[in-house]
C-alpha cells in the first residue's frame, strides 16, 4: 500500500487512482480519477438533484469502503467523514471541497 499511497499522493485533478492490487475498477462506481473521488459529496453535485443526488453518492462512499474493506465509522458518519476515510486510505490528497 505505501507504493499505491505514493503514487496517488502526486495525482493531478484527471489522472486514475490506483488501487490495491484485487481491485478491479472495471464495470464498478469506484472513482476512477482524484476528482471523481472528491467530487463523491460535492455541495453542487449533491444539491443538484435534491431528492436522489444525495443517496446516490452517500451509496457510492459506502460502496467504495465496503469495497476496500474499509472499517465502518462510529455513529451516523457523514459523506465528509466517509470521503475523507477513502482518500486517507487510498493516499489521495484531501482538499477540502466545501
Amino acid at each position: 500500500m505505501i507504493t499505491i499511497r505514493a503514487h496517488n499522493s502526486r495525482l493531478s485533478k484527471w489522472e486514475n487512482v490506483k488501487y490495491p492490487p484485487g481491485i478491479s475498477v472495471n464495470d464498478s462506481p469506484l472513482p476512477l480519477t482524484r476528482e471523481k473521488l472528491l467530487q463523491m459529496n460535492s455541495r453542487s453535485i449533491a444539491t443538484r438533484n435534491r431528492a436522489n443526488a444525495y443517496d446516490t453518492l452517500d451509496i457510492q462512499c459506502q460502496f467504495t469502503a465496503g469495497y476496500l474493506e474499509l472499517p465502518n465509522l462510529p455513529g451516523s458518519a457523514s459523506l465528509e467523514e466517509r470521503r475523507k476515510q477513502i482518500a486517507d486510505y487510498l493516499g489521495v490528497q484531501y482538499l477540502d471541497y466545501m
